[in-house]
């Protein structure tokens, strides 16, 4: 016997229930004994929303299903498209869990505003019918209670938004869409402020934050044309595992324990999304994240290691590490804690911890801390497999660095400022930027303003060249870890950071701000000289610049 829509809808729910507090304690770390979990999750879910959307109406007049009840199941959803994009890799399950906030955004479920005017419309209703009958009385107080968000509903649909927020910001298919998921965050909390919490303030805050250090609005004549450029899905080549960023910068603007440095890395190390959407689970092709935002140092332990575990022997696994704190002799510091704190040793990783990593598969490190080249350097042992690093060089912010001395040779010397107190480090670092947005670290460095399409375009158009020149160098090595595009991607990144630097007047004469190495690779490879096509995205993208930079004859001799 056929069960009805009511009994159908709450045998599924007590199902989705307990299925989604299941995956909570499936372990992350492991690659493939969490997908059957999923798999059953997203299957029940998935017979949920197509019940309600079958039998809305018939589920409505029994007080089940409600526009809030929609919300929460479509939330969901798009919370588990997004764990499942964490793990998988895929910015598919991302997209579709952008696509689910926007059904709840386009169809208003969690209107907060609406929710208001339920309230008043109640509460007028109430004094007409306080004048009829005690039934009728308490129906009213009945509708008016049901009508009221109470506080955990708020935290749910805070929740909501916060996550939409990430998401959003995370696949950044297009300006408007973040900027309209950080509006609605708003505009729920400046309707809810006589319920709010003291931290959903801060975290409006922060979202706007990160979303002007994404598409500052000065730069850009028209932002909302500004788009992430990322590898073409339908050219995937990974053989990147897995990507283990740690983010350690208290200051630095972070929404839900993602900082602006891990975005940015975040958003490097994945191809654009793919033309066919399929709903069916498949096997992981693209490298896993694991986001770590102050992890002690057991955790990223555990991370790397099951990520090398369960990696193939050809792939390799990236190690992203920026922190404000200058690396001392006890390693790089992880996590801010007390110095009176009992886990006080458990917050820094030395290179003998990384060391241990690197015996068991390909990897690249990069570490954007002060003084990272000096502790890490030593690393450059003779080892099994292929290794590359990418270190930040001295102690010194960037960005203060090209401002000061450009100050300087107006003005004369000024003092220099200790980094601690660098505001800077709030927008993120400026060389992390360079490795994952090459046309926003240049347009910081040489301050341009207005910045038109066609220029952005121009730009990519030279710079997409410059990486397909590096790529197929590293494809002529069989087992080269640049064979993988998204490395070959941060090694050009890299190299062209350190030659804009070179080249840069405010900055003549000085180091470069990245040491790069790389284990069993050619001297002719390491020193593709990006020279010539630096000066030619000046010339043609930003000529107004030009006065900007000198010109030697040769950086490659400058880079490394």
């Amino acid at each position: 016997m056929e069960l009805g829509a009511e009994a159908q809808y709450d045998e599924l729910q007590r199902e989705c229930k307990a299925q989604f507090e299941q995956l909570s304690y499936v372990p992350h770390y492991t690659r493939y004994h969490w997908q059957e979990f999923f798999t059953v999750a997203f299957e029940s879910y998935t017979k949920l929303w197509q019940l309600v959307k079958k039998k809305k109406d018939e589920l409505a007049l029994s007080g089940r299903v409600t526009p809030q009840v929609l919300g929460n199941i479509a939330s969901k959803i798009g919370q588990l498209y997004y764990h499942y994009y964490l793990r998988n890799g895929d910015v598919l399950y991302l997209e579709q869990a952008v696509n689910f906030y926007q059904t709840i955004a386009r169809h208003k479920y969690f209107d907060i505003a609406d929710s208001c005017d339920t309230r008043a419309r109640a509460k007028t209703t109430s004094v007409k019918e306080d004048k009829s009958s005690k039934d009728g009385n308490q129906a009213t107080a009945t509708k008016l209670r049901s009508a009221t968000p109470s506080a955990a509903d708020n935290r749910k649909v805070f929740r909501y938004c916060a996550r939409y927020c990430l998401s959003a910001m995370l696949l950044f298919s297009s300006y408007d869409h973040v900027a309209s998921s950080v509006a609605q965050l708003g505009s729920f909390i400046t309707h809810s402020k006589a319920q709010g919490e003291p931290n959903w303030l801060t975290t409006i805050t922060s979202a706007r934050a990160l979303l002007d250090c994404i598409a500052p609005h000065d730069r850009f004549v028209s932002t909302s044309t500004f788009k992430r450029h990322r590898p073409d899905y339908s050219a995937r080549n990974s053989l990147l595992a897995a990507a283990i960023i740690v983010g350690c910068c208290p200051i630095q603007v972070q929404l839900s324990g993602t900082n602006i440095d891990m975005l940015r890395v975040c958003g490097a190390t994945e191809y654009a999304p793919s033309k066919h959407v399929s709903s069916a689970v498949v096997e992981p092709t693209m490298p896993i994240k694991q986001l770590l935002y102050q992890p002690t140092t057991s955790q990223f332990m555990a991370a790397a290691f099951t990520a090398v575990k369960d990696s193939k022997t050809y792939q390799p696994v990236l190690y992203f590490i920026s922190t404000s704190v200058p690396v001392v002799s006890s390693g790089v510091t992880l996590r801010n804690v007390d110095e009176d704190s009992a886990d006080l040793e458990n917050v820094h990783l030395v290179p003998d911890d990384v060391n241990s990593l690197f015996r068991r598969g390909d990897s690249v490190l990069i570490v954007d801390a002060p003084d990272a080249m000096q502790h890490f350097q030593g690393l450059q042992g003779r080892l099994r497999h292929e290794l590359l690093l990418i270190l930040r060089n001295g102690q010194q912010c960037l960005k203060c660095t090209v401002r000061r001395n450009a100050d300087a040779s107006a003005s004369g010397p000024s003092p220099k400022r200790p980094l601690t107190t660098c505001v800077c480090s709030r927008q993120g670092s400026l060389l992390t930027l360079g490795l994952t947005d090459l046309f926003s670290f240049l347009c910081e460095i040489i301050q341009a303003k207005q910045v038109t399409e066609l220029c952005c375009t121009n730009f990519h158009a030279l710079l997409e060249g410059y990486y397909e020149h590096v790529h197929h160098h590293g494809r002529k090595h069989e087992m080269s870890i640049f064979s993988d595009k998204l490395i070959a991607r941060l090694y050009a990144n890299a190299s062209l950071v350190n030659a804009l630097v070179s080249c840069l007047q405010a900055t003549a004469g000085q180091s470069p701000p990245l040491f790069i190495w790389a284990q069993s690779l050619p001297l002719s490879y390491l020193l593709l000289d990006p020279s010539p096509v630096i000066k030619e995205m000046i010339l043609k993208c930003f000529p107004d610049y030009q006065n900007y930079f000198s010109w030697p004859a040769s950086c490659a001799t400058l880079l490394f």
